[in-house]
C-alpha cells in the first residue's frame, strides 16, 4: 500500500506546511497537499507572525494521544527521511481541486513555525495527522481554501502528477464551526493509486490548526462524527494553549 500520506497532496502541498507535510509532514511531532471559482484571490499574509508562537509553544497545542476523543489511532514515531537528496516536482500543481492548497496559503507559510503528530490505525490502514501553525493571515487563508474548492467541478478533476494520471474529486463539507474561519473538505484521488479522506483547518487568533485524516480506499477513511470530535478537540486546545 506505501505511505498513502505521500499521495496526500492535500495538505501536502496544501500548506507549504506542506499541510506534507505539505501538512503530510506538518505532523512529525516537534517539527513543524487549478481550477477555481471565478473570482476567487490568492490570499497573501502580510503581517508577521506572533513572536511568541515558537515551535515549543506550538508543540504544546497539538493533542497527545491520550487526548483523542476517540481509540484505535497509534502515534507514529518521527523518523528522517530514507531520502536525503532533492526530490523533483510537478511543474504545476493540481491547485484546490487536486487538494493542494499552496496557492490559497501563499509563500507566507513556508517558513511558518508549525507542530504536529501522525498516527495510524491499524485495523483499516487509515491515518490521522493533527497540527498547528502560525499564521496571523488564518481567517484569509481558510475562507480562500473555501472559495476556491466550493468553484471545483462536481465530478472532479483530472491532473497528471508524478507522471501518473490522477481523477480528483474535492468538495467542501459541512462539519462544524470553529473558531474565525473554518474548512473542512474531502477528497477523493483515483489513478494509478487510490486515496481518500477528509481535511479541516480552522483558523484561530494568530495560528491555525489543521487536521487530515485519510485511507487508501473511501470505506477506511473515519467518518465524519468521528472527524468532527477530533477537530473539536484540536481546536479546543489549541485555543486554549495559544489564545
Amino acid at each position: 500500500m506505501g505511505d498513502i500520506k505521500q499521495r496526500t497532496w492535500a495538505i501536502g502541498a496544501a500548506i507549504t506546511i506542506t499541510v506534507g507535510c505539505a501538512l503530510t509532514g506538518c505532523a512529525s511531532s516537534g517539527n513543524a497537499d487549478t481550477d477555481r471559482g471565478e473570482g476567487t484571490k490568492t490570499a497573501t499574509a502580510t503581517r508577521s507572525a506572533p513572536a511568541g508562537l515558537t515551535e515549543d509553544v506550538l508543540s504544546g497545542a497539538v493533542l497527545t494521544t491520550t487526548e483523542l476523543p476517540v481509540g484505535g489511532w497509534a502515534e507514529k514515531p518521527s523518523s528522517a527521511s530514507a531520502s536525503d537528496g532533492a526530490t523533483s516536482t510537478d511543474a504545476e500543481g493540481p491547485g484546490a481541486c487536486g487538494a493542494d492548497f499552496s496557492d490559497e496559503l501563499g509563500e507566507d507559510l513556508e517558513n511558518t513555525a508549525q507542530s504536529g503528530r501522525d498516527w495510524t490505525r491499524e485495523s483499516t490502514g487509515a491515518y490521522l495527522n493533527v497540527g498547528t501553525f502560525a499564521d496571523p493571515a488564518a481567517a484569509e487563508h481558510v475562507q480562500a481554501i473555501t472559495n476556491a474548492v466550493r468553484g471545483c467541478p462536481t465530478e472532479g478533476s483530472t491532473f497528471t502528477i508524478d507522471g501518473a494520471e490522477e481523477t480528483i474529486v474535492t468538495t467542501v463539507k459541512d462539519l462544524g464551526s470553529w473558531g474565525s474561519a473554518t474548512y473542512c473538505g474531502g477528497f477523493e484521488a483515483r489513478g494509478a493509486t487510490t486515496v481518500a479522506g477528509t481535511t479541516c483547518m480552522i483558523a484561530g487568533d494568530g495560528f491555525g490548526v489543521m487536521v487530515l485524516v485519510g485511507a487508501a480506499y473511501s470505506f477506511d477513511v473515519p467518518k465524519d462524527a468521528e472527524v468532527q470530535q477530533i477537530v473539536e478537540a484540536a481546536y479546543r486546545k489549541a485555543a486554549a494553549q495559544l489564545d
